[in-house]
């Protein structure tokens, strides 16, 4: 299992660009980074659970999410 828990507290994050490419990555927690889309994970397959609390994620990109993944957790 391929876990990322980015929600210590760094500077900020404000771009999931460079994770596009973790096809095997299944539970990510970025809450309270200034991310505002979560498209560079739509082609990730293995996610199950995605941790977006306090961000600027749109809710009609989360649901967009959702309906691709539907397997996955959205925790908003």
């Amino acid at each position: 299992m391929i876990e990322l828990d980015l929600s210590a507290p760094l500077d900020f994050i404000d771009s999931l660009e460079p994770l596009k490419d973790l096809k095997k990555l299944e539970k990510l927690y970025v809450p309270d980074h200034p991310i505002t889309t979560i498209k560079p994970l739509f082609n990730s397959p293995q996610l199950k659970i995605l941790s977006l609390a306090r961000t600027q994620v749109p809710a009609k990109e989360i649901e967009e999410f959702k309906k691709l993944h539907s397997h996955s957790e959205v925790w908003i």
